[in-house]
């Protein structure tokens, strides 16, 4: 009985070296790997704000991007996909509907409302917290007021937007900057309760 608890204990132990535990896990098998991630790229669930401009009778048309990342425009009544797309390519993209077809000429400009990240879990301050270019997971833990006493900083969650889960160790991450990763809008991070 008690050589197999030291068994047990020098198998959970990470040792001196913990170099055979990786800093940052791969992405869960059968999710597609995130290509171009960039907080200027519309997602589905962003709520976007259309000002059709230069016209007869401006107007703006407000709709949140839907599951299947589309919209439906007004006037032409016609469904486009917008997620994947910067503002500035769905501005190109609505102008040539509505130019010359219904219009001789007219401005559109796309607007995202503010975009958010959650981090959950083990921190003093767990919230809905307003994204910033640059942020980090690290910073992101910062902003929600730190790891708590009881928190597993070496199992970070960190969910993308599109599904995509990583598990990164923040003890790591402190001493190389290349493992604490990108937040993006819609991110989730949650930090875990240690076991002991």
């Amino acid at each position: 009985m008690l050589v197999a608890w030291i068994v047990l204990v020098s198998g959970c132990s990470t040792g001196g070296g913990g170099n055979s535990t990786p800093a940052v896990s791969a992405p869960i098998p059968d999710r597609p790997k995130p290509e171009n991630i960039s907080p200027d790229i519309i997602s589905t669930g962003d709520r976007l704000s259309i000002v059709f401009a230069d016209i007869p009778n401006p107007f703006i048309h407000d709709e949140k991007v839907r599951q299947d990342g589309n919209i439906t425009l007004p006037i032409v009544g016609k469904t486009i996909s917008v997620a994947g797309k910067t503002a500035g390519q769905l501005q190109e993209d609505i102008h040539k509907l509505f130019v010359p077809n219904f219009y001789k000429r007219m401005t559109v400009t796309v607007k995202t409302d503010a975009r958010f990240f959650t981090v959950s879990g083990q921190v003093r301050a767990p919230s809905l917290l307003p994204y910033v270019t640059d942020m980090t997971i690290l910073r992101a833990i910062a902003a929600a007021g730190d790891f708590t006493d009881f928190a597993d900083k070496r199992s970070v969650e960190l969910t993308r937007a599109n599904g995509q889960r990583f598990v990164v160790d923040c003890i790591k991450a402190q001493r190389d900057t290349k493992l604490d990763l990108p937040v993006y809008p819609g991110d989730q991070i949650n930090i875990p309760r240690r076991l002991f």
